[in-house]
């Protein structure tokens, strides 16, 4: 037997109130309209709920249980609607992991039109830590710690380890240095600014973009650069 939340609601304002015509008034219905709930949910259980008087109602002892019961049932009933809508309208998470190669700015504002062309979605960026030219650990996160990752496009990566990319944002080469060194207060280097310089580079075979340019450091035939390859990979 299925009962119609309507009626246990008409039947909780009227036990409360004790009147068919107070019970109208909460619900913004007419009194007949009342009364024929009530009739509907008697008829439907089988159970005398109210002593009907000239004075008012009142509850039966079968009908005074049954308050007890009905409360706790709108009240689930309430919070299962709740729960629902709650779910319906959750943010789908997504979790991108960023890697040490860090993508560009303009990356960065492809992420923020995202979110807000599909504001159904919350991206979530997780920083993570290895070391450059070594993307085992990093990369071993998708799927467990992190849905994609954002990180250098590279042919040579993407086959290294059997992976499917796509190509969000074309930025400039960008060499990180100490802020100790002069050419940390310059917003953009030429190849003179490197003269003297120490160049940290993955090594050749790894990453098609930085033997790009090894080639074109080493065709510049700089004075005193130095060009140092670092860290071994790990595939």
């Amino acid at each position: 037997m299925v009962l119609i939340n309507d009626q246990l609601t008409t039947f909780i304002a009227v036990a409360e109130s004790k009147s068919f015509n107070k019970a109208a008034s909460q619900l913004f219905i007419s009194a007949p309209g009342v009364i024929k709930q009530i009739n509907a949910l008697e008829k439907n259980i089988h159970v005398s709920l109210f002593n009907r008087t000239h004075s008012g109602v009142t509850l039966t002892p079968a009908g005074e249980s049954f308050y007890q019961d009905a409360k706790k049932l709108v009240a689930a009933y309430t919070q299962s609607i709740n729960h629902a809508q709650n779910l319906a309208e959750e943010k789908q998470v997504v979790k991108i992991g960023v890697g040490p190669l860090a993508t560009g700015v303009g990356t960065n504002n492809l992420w923020l039109e995202i979110s807000q062309k599909y504001p159904n979605i919350n991206f979530q960026f997780i920083p993570c830590s290895c070391a450059l030219g070594s993307f085992n650990e990093f990369l071993a996160g998708i799927n467990s710690e992190f849905d994609l990752v954002s990180s250098v496009y590279d042919v040579n990566l993407l086959r290294a380890y059997s992976l499917t990319a796509t190509e969000l944002d074309l930025t400039p080469l960008k060499i990180s240095v100490p802020i100790q060194n002069p050419l940390s207060n310059k917003k953009r280097l030429s190849l003179d600014d490197l003269k003297g310089q120490t160049i940290a580079l993955s090594p050749r075979g790894e990453f098609s973009c930085f033997d790009r340019v090894r080639d074109l450091l080493e065709k510049s035939q700089l004075s005193r650069l130095r060009i140092l390859t670092a860290l071994t990979s790990q595939y």
